[in-house]
């Protein structure tokens, strides 16, 4: 079996909401089949931007389309993103999923071990509720646009008449085609066609932030453990001693235990950069491209000549795209400040007692973790709080800028 067979058929990748990468052709075994999916989601974008250029008379229409081809640009940067970055990709499902990351042998009092279970336990909860409960809230997200779908068919919003620009108004995302797509049966293929991408942003989406969502929890998982090992460092001297039989000194039982948890910590730094190199252009379109669309719908919601009812659907985006960027910028602000923590973990220990052995150690540990762990975007900015302020600020000057220029 391929290396991709075994990350695919692995426990981590199902736990890590996986399949979705794999049905969205982020991560698939089949080149065909990813490559098929590329082109058409590229070949459809390119029409979805043309459509923006025809419709400059139309408000709503431009609006629209320019935010799904703002949101299809993101996502097929995505899609290439994953493909790049295959392999760093399988090393966080291969690492980051198995049980333990470092063991620590027989170096854990039995008060660690509880501790470190209970962080364990905590983290495979926390994957389950925000991954479940993100799935649900994208999930609505889905019905209501289906929803809103059936209601302007019913309505006989999608019975426009044949368009001279070759923008079709009678689909789901109205869409400019090169093709006769109002009769039969260029209609069948285009809705069709709509349908697949409709539902393959949906499996993209899920698959880059569940992932993403897992993945930062797995960080923090690890990082939580290593302060855990840092804190108790005098206990767990005491512990192998005992184990040892006192065949050993203090200062060697203390040496052993801190070098476990230094080199747990390096490892996790070198599994960091697989994470941070995998994420390094994705966060920067996510955020470059969140703060333009949290721009164009906050553009369309205020504009006065867009009716009630397609107000409340662009304030469901907006919405939306206020708490996809806020997920980036939690984790990214979180694993900040655990990975300062662990250099303040060996002095919130009770070190006075062995205070000649820990302190090279500390310093080193603690110049060390005067870099935290950070996702950077693009190079350009670092995903935490500052930065959504900062997105934010930006989306508004530039609504200010257009609002003035209309």
């Amino acid at each position: 079996m391929s290396v991709q067979g075994e990350v695919i058929a692995s426990k981590a990748f199902k736990d890590n909401f996986g399949r979705y990468m794999v049905w969205s052709g982020m991560y698939s075994e089949s080149k065909i089949y990813s490559g098929a999916i590329h082109v058409f989601f590229l070949v459809h974008t390119v029409f979805l931007a043309y459509t923006v250029i025809l419709s400059l008379d139309d408000e709503k229409l431009m609006g629209e389309s320019a935010h799904f081809t703002a949101f299809r640009v993101s996502a097929f940067m995505l899609m290439i993103n994953a493909v790049l970055n295959k392999d760093n990709l399988e090393i966080l499902f291969i690492k980051l999923g198995q049980n333990q990351v470092h063991d620590y042998q027989n170096t854990l009092s039995d008060q660690c071990k509880k501790e470190i279970q209970a962080v364990r336990k905590n983290c495979d909860e926390r994957k389950d509720f925000y991954g479940t409960n993100f799935l649900r809230t994208v999930s609505a997200a889905l019905v209501i646009f289906w929803v809103r779908s059936l209601m302007e068919y019913y309505r006989g919003h999608m019975d426009n008449p044949k368009s001279d620009n070759g923008v079709n108004k009678n689909l789901p995302v109205p869409t400019y085609l090169p093709y006769e797509s109002h009769d039969w049966p260029g209609y069948q293929f285009a809705l069709l066609s709509e349908v697949a991408l409709v539902m393959m942003s949906y499996f993209l989406v899920l698959g880059h932030d569940c992932s993403f969502i897992c993945f930062s929890e797995e960080v923090l998982r690890e990082l939580e453990i290593i302060i855990i090992t840092l804190r108790e460092v005098e206990q767990r001297s005491d512990h192998l001693r005992k184990e040892m039989l006192y065949k050993i000194s203090q200062k060697e039982s203390v040496h052993i235990c801190l070098k476990h948890s230094v080199i747990h910590h390096q490892k996790l730094i070198k599994i960091f950069g697989s994470f941070k190199r995998y994420c390094f252009y994705s966060l920067f379109f996510m955020l470059s491209g969140g703060a333009f669309l949290i721009c164009l719908s906050s553009l369309m919601f205020t504009s006065e000549k867009i009716s009630h009812q397609d107000k409340s659907v662009f304030m469901m985006f907006l919405a939306n795209e206020l708490f996809h960027i806020f997920i980036f910028c939690y984790y990214g602000e979180h694993i900040m400040d655990r990975s300062i923590e662990v250099g303040n973990s060996l002095y919130n220990s009770s070190w006075i007692r062995i205070a000649q052995y820990v302190k090279p150690a500390f310093i080193m540990v603690k110049l060390r973790c005067q870099v935290p762990l950070s996702l950077s975007a693009g190079g350009f900015i670092t995903a935490g709080f500052d930065t959504y302020g900062n997105v934010l600020r930006t989306a508004y000057s530039y609504l200010n800028l257009l609002q003035a220029t209309n």
